[in-house]
């Protein structure tokens, strides 16, 4: 069985999570993903330069991030331990 969606929506995930995410879905990890929901999470610029590289190389993948919808200013900007990211990151792409 195949994943095809992922909401890591509200997590909290920050740059080097969003990097790291996206880094391992351009390398191959879970080809059959064709929803990704990064909505409301802590990340920045960096995040986002990450997303729309991804979103070039696998256009068929369709991210949605920002705000989710009702959300303001009460959005978390707590930042995941970059090692533990790494870490997950590698594990999704092993497992996928």
């Amino acid at each position: 069985q195949h994943v095809t969606s992922l909401d890591l929506s509200r997590n909290a995930v920050g740059d080097t999570g969003v990097q790291a995410l996206a880094a391992a879905l351009a390398l191959g990890a879970a080809p059959e993903l064709i929803s990704l929901d990064l909505r409301s999470n802590a990340f920045g610029e960096k995040g986002n330069t990450a997303i729309e590289g991804l979103k070039k190389l696998r256009k068929s993948l369709e991210i949605a991030y920002g705000e989710a919808e009702g959300e303001g200013d009460e959005q978390t900007t707590a930042q995941l331990n970059s090692e533990a990211i790494a870490t997950q990151a590698t594990q999704l792409a092993w497992l996928l």
